[in-house]
């Protein structure tokens, strides 16, 4: 399945998330008029979604994101772990 998840975020940007998945998560992409930098972090945060269970916990993974921010530097602006979470969480419904 292949659902696709749209939502502007209070005080930020537009967030969308397309997530493949079947019994597990198979590819998250992430879009936006959100700035990234680098740009290629988004790609990290993407693969940190790859073949996790459908029913995953959220706040696990939020913190798992903000710490790969943190870690290597990222900076999001419009955008937060949490928003992204929260819409990959409502396109798997």
């Amino acid at each position: 399945m292949l659902h696709q998840i749209t939502e502007k975020i209070p005080n930020g940007k537009l967030l969308t998330v397309k997530v493949e998945f079947d019994h597990k998560i198979k590819h998250v992409q992430i879009l936006g008029d959100f700035f990234a930098h680098p740009e290629e972090s988004i790609i990290d945060i993407e693969s940190r979604f790859m073949n996790v269970e459908l029913g995953f916990d959220g706040e696990d993974m939020i913190k798992d994101i903000e710490g790969l921010i943190s870690r290597r530097g990222y900076e999001l602006i419009g955008v937060d772990a949490a928003s992204i979470v929260r819409l990959v969480k409502r396109a798997l419904g």
